[in-house]
């Protein structure tokens, strides 16, 4: 009876360790905003999941979101309020940072901007792998896949090559 009790506490343990997980690779979320201040916006994110966002307040206060997002991925949302505002993000790790500006600064002018996209199956069961993080290696471009697998990000090519 005693081993019953420790296993069942140990599964719980395990089981509530790994619910923050989960909202980032399978829980779709719905969010209403009503003309609120960017910060606060933000802040109910970083509520909602296991990302910090790094910001200056200078940069983000100006800026209030509105709208309705239905049935969307965490970074779905973040892009939905980031969305016609002269900001963009990088992802590193568990942070989110939010800088000025919609090019990244050290990119030429030359550089051109390309959407790449594609699709993660899991290899034994060919099934679509829910919730995965694609990364650029060596850079801070990431996309996560949706519920069919597939993800697209924007990246820059310099010149072409």
């Amino acid at each position: 009876m005693k081993h019953k009790a420790v296993k069942w506490l140990l599964a719980m343990v395990l089981l509530i360790g790994a619910l923050p997980l989960w909202a980032q690779n399978g829980v779709r979320l719905s969010m209403t905003f009503h003309n609120e201040p960017l910060p606060a916006v933000l802040l109910r994110l970083e509520q909602n999941s296991s990302y910090k966002f790094l910001f200056t307040y200078e940069d983000v206060s100006p800026y209030r979101v509105s709208g309705v997002v239905k049935d969307a991925t965490f970074f779905q949302i973040v892009d939905f309020v980031l969305r016609s505002k002269p900001l963009h993000y990088t992802v590193n790790g568990k942070f989110i940072n939010i800088v000025k500006g919609r090019k990244d600064p050290y990119k030429a002018e030359t550089d051109k901007m390309q959407t790449v996209g594609g699709y993660v199956y899991d290899a034994k069961t060919k099934e679509p792998v829910i919730g995965a993080q694609v990364r650029v290696l060596g850079t801070q471009v990431m996309a996560v896949t949706d519920l069919n697998g597939a993800f697209s990000f924007d990246y820059y090519l310099n010149g072409g090559q």
